[in-house]
């Protein structure tokens, strides 16, 4: 007597991917510095968890850092020549 074998092809539940408008990520370097990545297509290599401390403490830096960007292109906007006639007396 033989034994019939089927070959049954099954399919594993993909999980749902959850769709976000936009996103960035913040990492920690080894040095210890922030960095702002906007290409979140670019291969990364995590070593550990992060700590909600390091969440505080990152998120703190990269705010810091945006608004003294953002401080710095004023005072640089106002520092520009200005073209003449648009000087106000």
């Amino acid at each position: 007597m033989s034994e019939e074998t089927q070959n049954e092809t099954t399919t594993e539940a993909q999980p749902e991917v959850t769709t976000f408008e936009t996103g960035f990520l913040v990492v920690k370097a080894k040095s210890g510095a922030w960095h702002v990545l906007t290409d979140l297509s670019a291969p990364l290599s995590i070593e550990r968890e992060t700590t909600l401390n390091e969440v505080r403490v990152g998120s703190s830096e990269v705010a810091y850092s945006l608004g003294q960007q953002q401080l710095a292109a004023l005072i640089i906007t106002a520092l520009a020549p200005q073209p003449e006639g648009t000087i106000e007396e």
